[in-house]
């Protein structure tokens, strides 16, 4: 089975899907599949080159130049994903076929808005009341309260989330809350027993 978890920075996906690792499942980051690919992929890199080139050094990707543009301006955030989602499909499917006898679980920031979930059998999207979120994304990646207020409202909102995952899961509380949620919703699904 292919699981999908995404939601908004800040929600708790990452602490989700390490502890779901923990149960023995194959984790697919897609950022870090994302990360290699402006690294590694030549025709990935050409392709952004072409759109934005100004963010191209040494023949790779200059990450933090790109996120300055696209988190600044949502229509280059479009571009960029229109440019790159099919890139990223074409990989995660390929990652998903080497390991398809395995629980899976697909860790995907833009789950929803990449087409990623069409890959999945099931979804579940990770939500935090915006506070909480703020305060781990400064303490996490160590930005700026403006900077982490942008990344905030350059995501979808709740309601997004609810609307397109199998299961939501609220995470403003404790981990072992979040644990015990997650473990009710794999069960459903899988007999991890």
């Amino acid at each position: 089975m292919v699981i999908g978890l995404t939601g908004p920075t800040g929600a708790g996906k990452s602490e989700a899907s390490n502890y779901l690792k923990s149960k023995g499942f194959v984790i697919i980051d897609a950022d870090r599949l994302v990360h290699d690919m402006y690294i590694n992929c030549d025709i990935c890199i050409k392709a952004i080159g072409l759109n934005f080139p100004s963010v191209i050094k040494d023949g790779i990707v200059d990450r933090k130049k790109l996120a300055g543009i696209v988190f600044s301006d949502k229509k280059q955030l479009q571009k960029l994903n229109k440019v790159v989602n099919p890139y990223i499909i074409d990989q995660l499917r390929q990652k998903i076929k080497k390991f398809k006898f395995e629980n899976i679980i697909l860790d995907a920031p833009t789950l929803f808005e990449s087409g990623a979930d069409s890959l999945c059998d099931k979804t579940i999207a990770f939500i935090c009341n915006e506070k909480i979120r703020l305060n781990r994304i400064i303490s996490r990646d160590g930005l700026s309260k403006a900077d982490s207020i942008f990344r905030i409202s350059s995501q979808p909102k709740d309601d997004f989330y609810i609307k397109h995952a199998s299961i939501t899961i609220r995470n403003d509380s404790s981990i072992d809350k979040l644990k015990s949620e997650l473990d009710s919703a794999i069960n459903a699904w899988i007999n991890l027993n």
